[in-house]
């Protein structure tokens, strides 16, 4: 008999990734996937969130001010409007 599938609860991994940048690990543990399994859950995540790997390992949602360049720019655009 095949063990039983279980469900992945993609939407405590949108949550956690909005609090903050996710490693792999962290990902196959809140998915309770092998590591093969990981990077389907990331695919399936793409298809209908703003997700990207930052670094290698790392992954992140776009927010309303990021580039992806890991350039904090609300940072220089509040030290420019300072000078």
């Amino acid at each position: 008999a095949k063990p039983k599938k279980k469900k992945v609860d993609y939407d405590l991994i949108v949550q956690k990734l909005r609090e903050g940048p996710l490693t792999f690990s962290q990902i196959k543990a809140l998915a309770g996937v092998s590591h093969h399994g990981v990077s389907q859950v990331i695919t399936t995540l793409s298809l209908h969130y703003p997700i990207y790997e930052a670094a290698r390992g790392l992954y992140k949602l776009y927010g309303a001010d990021d580039y992806g360049d890991g350039i904090k720019h609300s940072l220089l655009k509040n030290d420019a409007d300072e000078w």
